[in-house]
């Protein structure tokens, strides 16, 4: 028993201390957003077309003359309201986006306020 006592108490004086850790931490400073928010819009231009009963024939002789294809793409009265909806609907998770990035640049662009830490 006496044996075994001391070997284990061997073991314990042969196994080395813990060694201390040393943390450091350096501040980085944030890299400035470089975010091009001035994207110019160009569209193409839209000729928008009438056509009625009492002007269809008109209509499809211009567009013969002008040698363009004979078809109409057409929407109803409720159609030509629910596409103004979606560009109003589009139009405005467009400002979403640019309120969002303006967020993020705001964010990276200030200065960050330290806080002393509580004691």
């Amino acid at each position: 028993m006496l044996i075994l006592t001391g070997l284990l108490s061997s073991c314990a004086l042969l196994t080395p201390k813990p060694r201390e850790i040393e943390i450091k931490t350096v501040e980085i400073e944030r890299a400035p957003l470089s975010i091009k928010t001035d994207y110019p819009l160009e569209l193409d231009q839209i000729e928008w077309v009438i056509v009625t009963e009492e002007n269809s024939k008109m209509v499809f002789e211009d567009l013969e003359r002008k040698n363009y294809d004979p078809a109409i793409f057409g929407l109803t009265d409720k159609g030509y309201e629910s596409l103004t909806v979606n560009n109003a609907k589009i139009l405005a998770l467009v400002e979403q986006y640019k309120a969002i990035i303006s967020a993020y640049q705001k964010y990276y662009e200030t200065p960050e306020v330290v806080s002393p830490p509580p004691e």
